[in-house]
């Protein structure tokens, strides 16, 4: 099961179709990037960010590697991955207009029942 919504939250990321993406999230699941700001609570602010970074800051936007998936029990899933962008404006302290930016993460999922409720980017 946590596979199968993983997989269909990646794909609804790379379409930018987010009202595809609510369909695998809670309602009142919880997002951090750590070191990029505060989390978000609940998956329309969360899905909300999404749209807007694609639409203003980072269209091209993707995981452009995977370097696999570790299914950690209760739950949890591990990827790791690379994504890339190239902004079209200055995003303060963490984009530059048109220079290219690439980022490893480590991405906790956290599944319960049959929906993520808890992602945690590191990276």
């Amino acid at each position: 099961m946590s596979q199968r919504l993983i997989d269909e939250y990646f794909e609804s990321y790379r379409l930018k179709d987010f009202d595809r993406m609510r369909g695998v999230l809670a309602e009142d699941m919880y997002f951090i990037h750590h070191n990029r700001g505060p989390g978000i609570e609940g998956s329309a602010g969360f899905t909300e960010m999404l749209a807007t970074m694609a639409e203003q800051f980072v269209p091209d936007r993707a995981y452009v590697e995977s370097y696999g998936r570790f299914d950690l029990g209760d739950g949890v899933v591990l990827c790791r991955s690379k994504w890339s962008a190239t902004p079209i404006q200055d995003f303060a302290g963490f984009m530059e207009n048109g220079k290219l930016l690439e980022l490893q993460l480590c991405t906790f999922f956290k599944v319960a029942g049959e929906r993520i409720v808890e992602i945690e980017d590191f990276g």
